[in-house]
């Protein structure tokens, strides 16, 4: 029979108090290592791969066209200084001008005398007409109307009633001889002439204001 000393008891003791404290901690520490690595390697089956979409269609050759309008007259100089500015490389266009034209018109108009001065009416009925058909506010291919006219004159201040009689473009020989106006006149855009084999340019129609004939009408 070993005697143990009385002095190795304690330290013994201490020892395996150490250990009831230590070894839940490391018990811990291994099953959290291995929940890590069982959530590192598993993959839910749920997850797929990304996919992508492609859409494919097919190469066409075709040809790119543009024509540019401008105001004024291009010559050959000018034209060359322009057009490598908005030309591509593989494509040449085109800087063209338009087609002005003119119309002229005949109205009587009514004045609210003596609360309105006829020739003040008259001077700002002129201006009305000059400003809404000029080439600032107009565009290419639009028609003029009667209605429009009729309209734009009855909305200046002083005038009472308005008899349009005349509506014809600038040049019309039948024009003068008219007893009523045409309902409106016609313009072209830009199109390509078979018969010339060239592109004719758009058609811009404004107020001739030396073809405006204004009239005082009494009631």
């Amino acid at each position: 029979m070993k005697q143990i000393k009385p002095a190795a008891v304690p330290n013994r003791r201490r020892m395996l108090g150490r250990l009831r404290h230590t070894f839940p901690r490391l018990v811990t520490l291994v099953t959290v290592a291995g929940l890590v690595f069982t959530v590192g390697c598993s993959k839910d089956k749920g997850d797929q791969e990304p996919t992508v979409t492609v859409q494919v269609a097919p190469v066409e050759k075709t040809t790119i066209e543009h024509t540019v309008t401008a105001q004024a007259v291009l010559f050959p100089r000018q034209q060359a200084a322009i057009v490598p500015k908005i030309s591509a490389p593989v494509q040449k266009f085109l800087v063209a001008g338009f087609q002005p034209l003119t119309f002229n018109l005949t109205a009587g108009i009514l004045i609210d005398q003596p609360k309105y001065e006829p020739s003040v009416v008259m001077a700002k009925v002129i201006a009305a007409l000059t400003t809404a058909f000029s080439f600032a506010n107009r565009a290419f291919a639009l028609a003029v109307s009667a209605a429009e006219i009729l309209k734009l004159v009855q909305a200046v201040p002083g005038v009472i009633a308005v008899d349009l009689t005349q509506l014809y473009r600038t040049g019309d020989p039948s024009g003068p001889s008219q007893t009523e106006p045409l309902p409106f006149l016609p313009v072209l855009p830009a199109r390509w002439d078979n018969l010339a084999g060239a592109i004719q340019p758009a058609q811009l129609l404004l107020l001739n204001p030396l073809g405006v004939t204004l009239t005082e009408m009494t009631s």
